[in-house]
């Protein structure tokens, strides 16, 4: 089983695409099912599926019965409402449904995807879910199930908690699209005829809309509509100033705080755990960054015991990395190896990978404040493996756990194995003005330091300088912005303080 994570205009639907055409070539069937929060039908995925069980034959008279009741269909009276499907015998449809699937399934491998399922009804989603754990019992199958859907917010707890009960099972994988990189970027460019961008332009496109491939045709669009573009040389580019016009929300720490407590003190008010727990896992990241840690423990804590009583290990994994980077934070670092170890437990179960991102980082810097190079070395390793975290570093990953090697020889006073100018410039091609890139900022400047190569300490700076100005606390004695020549002089800036600087 696959479950694939992707904003709206991802390319979730895209990428399924290429998948039901790699099935069909290696012989397989395909059946798509499509989620709608406006067909109040409920089942309606898996409506299509009844034709396919009457044209195979492969169900006796009693299970096709009980499919066309709850599928509505014509010859009956009218479909069930959701108020009479309490009555009726859920138990029967869905050993109904999972028997049709698996009948089929031996007779020619199936591929079944259910799309969109964070706008599923409520017995779809457990629909879904029951073939999951039927298919996990009942192995090998040669079906693969596919469910699509956006990142889980406050009003589908529902999803939340079919998707925390399904990562626990052992055939269940987790894929999380994201971004085009610069070079497919420009490869999306030139097929929405912009011809010969310049890299400027690519990076900007890139970074202003995250490498999601709808902003960028709306990027695309409105930049053409107002003129934005301009020849330079042969090639295309952009104007700057056109560029705030569409910008993307940057971090903004103040208002998440203020934002969270306000969805936290509602939802306290229903006493559903949760949707308290969707806020308690996230608020901590917010008050980390503003440098508030007793305040952001008190709620990874609560959100941490929530998680572990709904089993929902994803969450479970979040809140507990977030403690790891606050006791890093705050110089406790037996707490550090405890929480980290805890958080890789969860990550084994839950896999979402980025809980492991943040749990590592910590454990790392943990490790340097004492000296303890060699476990530094293996928190990186770990990271960067393909498997082990990721299934497939990315480029950030990649680069930031570069930098943090160069700054654990420069530690130890021992000659570098990379040019930090060249680390530099790749380093600046992957960070963005959000939370994941404090950490490897940080380190670039403190590396720069070290190798007295300020020059390559400003765009570092300037970039630390905007986050400053957003709400991101970083302490007046690590970093001294000139305002004369916007050079940086470091005042005892260290590995260990750097920590509160992990922000993941």
């Amino acid at each position: 089983m696959l479950l694939i994570e992707g904003l709206a205009g991802i390319g979730k639907t895209r990428f399924l695409e290429e998948v039901q055409n790699l099935a069909r070539e290696q012989g397989m069937d395909v059946y798509t099912g499509y989620s709608d929060e406006f067909l109040n039908q409920p089942y309606a995925p898996f409506a299509g599926l009844l034709a396919r069980f009457e044209a195979a034959q492969v169900l006796d008279e009693s299970d096709m019965t009980s499919l066309r009741r709850f599928f509505g269909v014509a010859g009956l009276s009218h479909p069930i409402s959701l108020m009479d499907e309490v009555k009726q015998d859920q138990v029967q449809f869905r050993l109904a449904l999972s028997r049709g699937l698996i009948a089929l399934a031996r007779r020619q491998p199936l591929l079944l995807i259910v799309e969109d399922l964070h706008t599923a009804d409520q017995p779809s989603l457990e629909a879904f879910a029951y073939l999951a754990f039927v298919l996990a019992a009942q192995r090998p199958v040669p079906l693969l199930l596919v469910g699509s859907y956006r990142p889980v917010t406050s009003g589908k707890a529902s999803l939340g908690q079919v998707l925390g009960l399904l990562c626990g099972e052992p055939i269940v994988r987790t894929l999380e699209l994201s971004g085009l990189e610069e070079a497919e970027t420009r490869e999306l460019l030139q097929q929405l005829s912009v011809a010969r961008p310049t890299q400027y332009l690519v990076r900007t496109f890139q970074e202003q809309t995250y490498g999601v491939p709808l902003f960028i045709e709306q990027a695309v669009h409105h930049a053409l509509a107002s003129g934005a573009l301009y020849e330079r040389g042969g090639y295309l580019s952009v104007d700057p100033s056109a560029v705030s016009t569409w910008r993307l929300p940057q971090t903004q720490v103040e208002p998440a705080i203020a934002s969270w407590q306000v969805s936290l003190t509602a939802a306290r008010t229903t006493g559903d755990p949760i949707l308290q727990m969707l806020r308690l896992t996230n608020l901590p990241l917010a008050y980390n960054l503003q440098g508030a840690l007793q305040e952001g423990e008190a709620i990874a804590l609560e959100g941490a015991d929530i998680a572990n009583l709904s089993q929902y290990w994803s969450e479970h994994s979040k809140a507990i990395s977030h403690l790891t980077s606050i006791a890093a934070a705050k110089g406790q670092f037996t707490s550090v190896a405890r929480y980290a170890q805890d958080t890789m437990v969860m990550v084994e179960r839950s896999r979402y990978p980025w809980s492991g991102f943040r749990a590592l980082s910590a454990l790392a810097y943990a490790s340097a404040a004492r000296g303890r190079w060699d476990e530094v070395s293996q928190a990186l390793d770990t990271l960067v493996t393909p498997g082990c975290v990721f299934a497939s570093p990315s480029p950030f990953i990649r680069v930031y756990t570069r930098v943090f090697r160069q700054l654990i020889l420069a530690y130890g006073s021992q000659l570098l194995t990379e040019r930090i100018g060249p680390l530099h410039d790749e380093l600046m091609e992957v960070v963005t003005q959000d939370t994941y890139s404090l950490a490897p900022l940080c380190a670039m400047i403190e590396l720069s330091d070290l190798c007295l190569m300020p020059e390559y300490a400003e765009r570092p700076a300037e970039m630390l300088a905007v986050a400053m100005e957003r709400g991101v606390m970083i302490p007046v004695n690590w970093i001294r912005i000139s305002r004369s020549d916007s050079l940086v002089a470091l005042n005892g800036f260290s590995f260990t303080q750097m920590s509160t600087c992990q922000k993941l």
